[in-house]
């Protein structure tokens, strides 16, 4: 089902600056069976690109922010960032929060 509420063009290599603190979603991303995630304050004036084409149905989009490496001790709880089993960790936010807490970038 395509959600009416999705923005039009938003796709993969967009890059969003943030106006403001901004509450978002920190998934993070094991070498196992198993993804964790927070909520977590994305600084104001930080970048992210948009990591793949957000679905039809979808509500919200994923993200990468730009300084990822100075970053992930920002978002990423020690202790996940140190585990054995620790890949990545990417952001989730919703169309909303995108349209009231960021803007599209060059």
């Amino acid at each position: 089902m395509t959600n009416p509420d999705r923005p039009i063009g938003i796709k993969t290599g967009d890059r969003y600056r943030a106006l403001t603190d901004a509450s978002v979603i920190c998934l993070v991303h094991w070498s196992a069976p198993f993804t964790g995630g927070q909520q977590v304050t994305f600084p104001a004036g930080e970048t992210a690109t948009v990591s793949f084409d957000p679905p039809s149905h979808a509500e919200g989009v994923s993200l990468i922010p730009d300084r990822y490496r100075d970053l992930l001790p920002v978002l990423v709880p020690a202790e996940d960032a140190a585990g054995e089993k620790f890949d990545s960790y990417s952001l989730v936010v919703s169309f909303e929060e995108l349209a009231q807490y960021f803007r599209k970038v060059p």
